[in-house]
Formats: structure tokens, sequence, C-alpha cells
């Protein structure tokens, strides 16, 4: 019944304040996510049915000082989202060295599963069933170079870095940790970049 109401709402607001609202938590929210990634660019992935009535996430892109790119859901924080009792405390976040269409899309679409399960640093998950896939499946971790949580409406939030693994590094986090993984990956230059 929740959803019902959500979508009917959704489609036709009944009071001028529901734009107002959303536009409070998105304006909160991408202020607290540009303080400390920068200006995010101009284009914004938007999901064709937005997550709060099922679908995906919006994402903003960032492009930094250095190279790569960097792309961030931005619907998980600040907001009770179909009805959840607990508001996830954390954004999605993965990084190309190319501009991407299938990196934003990837967090986009995994965003859902937020909502229903605990995604933390050190879990890992498989999202191809293609062995030699270069994005077998993918590690999570938090970014190394951000040092604080950030407020969106009061909510101390805080980033999720998704990398993209191949499937023997996969079974190498299973044998030894994501954390020895975690390492792996910046000896051979290829953290905090999912393979393009």
């Amino acid at each position: 019944m929740a959803f019902w109401k959500r979508l009917a709402r959704a489609l036709n607001p009944g009071t001028p304040h529901a734009h107002d609202d959303w536009k409070l938590v998105w304006d909160a929210r991408q202020a607290a996510l540009e303080g400390i990634l920068g200006p995010a660019d101009d284009s914004v992935f938007h999901a064709v049915i937005p997550l709060d009535l099922g679908g995906g996430a919006d994402v903003l892109a960032f492009t930094g000082p250095g190279s790569g790119h960097t792309y961030v859901t931005a619907d998980l924080t600040g907001q009770p989202i179909l009805g959840q009792a607990q508001v996830p405390t954390f954004e999605l976040m993965i990084c190309t060295r190319l501009p991407s269409e299938g990196a934003p899309n990837l967090i986009s679409r995994l965003a859902p599963y937020c909502l229903e399960k605990r995604l933390a640093p050190g879990h890992t998950m498989q999202v191809s069933t293609d062995p030699q896939a270069p994005m077998y499946a993918l590690v999570f971790t938090t970014p190394d170079w951000i040092t604080s949580t950030f407020p969106v409406l009061g909510q101390a939030c805080s980033l999720l870095l998704a990398i993209g693994i191949s499937k023997a590094d996969l079974e190498y986090a299973f044998s030894d940790g994501t954390e020895a993984l975690l390492a792996r990956l910046r000896e051979r230059g290829s953290y905090p970049y999912t393979p393009d």
C-alpha cells in the first residue's frame, strides 16, 4: 500500500511542497558531496525509474584535478526511501580512468540492494558469470583519501567505494582477506579504479 501511495504522490503530488522537499534533500546531498569531492560535472545520470519507486539511484559525476572519473549515487542518504526504517549512511562510489556509462549504471542498479542488505567495507560481491571478465566481482572499501564523514541534513554519511576485480582477485580476497587484496591493487597501481 505504501508503494501505491508514493507512486500516486510522485505522479500527482497534490501539494506544492513535494518538489520543494525533494529539492531540499537533493541540494543538501549534492552540497555535502561537493564539499569533499569538488564541483560535480554538469551531467547527472538519472535513473529511468526513481529509487523511491523501486528503480535505481541518480548518479553524480566528478572529474577531479588528477586523472580519472568518479561517479557517486545521490539518492541513498538524507531521507527514508520506500518506507525503510533505516536510511543508509553512505553513498556508493566507483572510479574509472576513462569516462564511463557502465560504471554509473552499475552503482545506480546496486543502490536498491543497499536498502535491503547492509554493505560494508571488506565485503565482496560477484557481478559476472564470465571467469575471464575484467570485472568479475566488486570489493567494497572506504576511500583512503577521504578521512571524515560528511553531514546530510544532520545525518553523518560516508562513501562506500566499489572496485571492480577479476576472478583471480576475488579468490585472493577469499584466501588472504580483502585488506591484502586492496594492498595488492595499490601495488599494481589499479586502486581505486574499476577496469574500463
